[in-house]
This record gives C-alpha cells, structure tokens and sequence, in this order.
C-alpha cells in the first residue's frame, strides 16, 4: 500500500533538503524561490499531516543550468528602475519639506 510520499517519490521527485543539496542552496534561499516563482513544486501532505514539498528532479536540473541566472536578473532589473523613481520621490519629498518648514519659521516670526 503506497502513500502520497512513496507515490511521488518513485516519479522521480525529492525532498525539500535533498534540492537545496542539489542546487547548492539554503533552504531559505530555495524559499525564496518557491516564493518568487522560480521554482513550482507540489505540496503533499506527509504521513504526519504536514505539508512537504516535492521537487521534479529534471525541473531543478533545468533551473540549475547555466544561464539561468542571467533570465532571473532579467527579471529583477525593472526593480532597479522602481528604486531609482523612488529616491527621486525622496529628493522631491525632501526639498517640499524644507520649504514648509522655511514657510513655518516665516510664519513664526511675524507673529
């Protein structure tokens, strides 16, 4: 009698640990991964009722391949545009506040 666990393990799939091993990944960055999108894998319950994830072997060999990492800054690149708009923000923010505090201290003075 087969269980979830052995059923996909016998597909070809592996553990949480056994990926980051293979990627040679922490788990929190394999996390990451998983959160971002990066990595899709299934989410079965173990024998204690906790969810485990279960990686595709041929899917982290694929991720694992050179050049992928050249797609993934690709992706992060419109960030950096996000983060350059938004220190210019915190320029324009910067000088509105000077001068509503110059306005304030005129303000002060001529009462």
């Amino acid at each position: 009698m087969n269980t979830g666990v052995n059923v996909i393990n016998n597909r070809g799939s592996i553990t949480f640990s056994e990926a980051c091993n293979l990627l040679k990944k922490s788990k929190r960055t394999v996390s990451r991964y998983i959160k971002s999108g990066w990595l899709n894998p299934e989410r079965i319950e173990s024998k204690r009722g906790t969810l485990e994830y279960r990686f595709n072997r041929a899917d982290l060999v694929k991720f694992k391949k050179p050049g992928k990492t050249e797609d993934r800054t690709e992706q992060t690149r419109p960030e950096s545009d996000i983060v350059a708009f938004l220190k210019d923000q915190i320029k324009v923010k910067d000088e509105q506040i000077n001068q509503l505090i110059e306005r304030s201290r005129e303000t002060n003075i001529l009462l």
